[in-house]
Parts: C-alpha cells; structure tokens; sequence
C-alpha cells in the first residue's frame, strides 16, 4: 500500500515529554478531500494516498490516543462532536487528577 498523505507521528514525542499525563485525541481532518478526485490523482501521482479511518484508528492506538474521530468543517461533519469529546475528555481528566492528588494528601480512615 502506498504511503498515507500525513505526516506520520512527529508531534508525538514533543507532546508526550511535555504533556505527560494529558489524554490524547487524534482528529482526521477534511475528510471531505478523500472524495476530491483531483487531489486523490495528485496523491497517487507523488506515491501518496488520503488517511484511510482505519489508519487514523491505528494511529491513535499506536500513540495511546484515548479516541479517535473524523470530521470535515467544509460539511459540518462531526465538528461538534469533535469538540464535545475533548470537553468531555477534559472534564473526566480533571476530575480524576483532582482525587488522585486529593488522596495522596491525606489517608482517610472509615
């Protein structure tokens, strides 16, 4: 198979040194040019091909990402819930880092 139009994982490592324990959401964008004919013939003439979804799912498993998703702004495709999955993603992290530093403070005796 050829290889894919993105740039692979560059970003990873700076995220990861400086973003430990940061949940990580991985988002295919402009979806909507996988359907562009003249730019899928440009890809494949540079040897190239747009992001399958099974890709972008291999991606994110392979940087622990905690979800992937896929949207278009052109369309308004699954932009919304593009943001609602990070708000929601935020919220769970912050509150879970909030008891975990909590409990590490004191002992609690029942």
């Amino acid at each position: 198979a050829p290889p894919t139009a993105y740039g692979g994982s560059q970003w990873y490592p700076e995220v990861n040194h400086f973003c430990k324990e940061v949940p990580i959401i991985v988002v295919g964008c402009k979806t909507d040019l996988r359907k562009d004919k003249s730019l899928v013939k440009k890809l494949r003439k540079n040897g190239l091909e747009p992001v399958t979804y099974h890709r972008g799912q291999e991606m994110a498993r392979a940087v622990g990402a905690v979800a992937y998703l896929e949207c278009s702004a052109l369309l308004q495709e699954n932009v919304q819930a593009v943001f609602q999955e990070a708000a929601e993603v935020a919220l769970s992290s912050r509150s879970r880092n909030f008891w975990r530093r909590i409990t590490r403070s004191f002992c609690v005796l029942t």
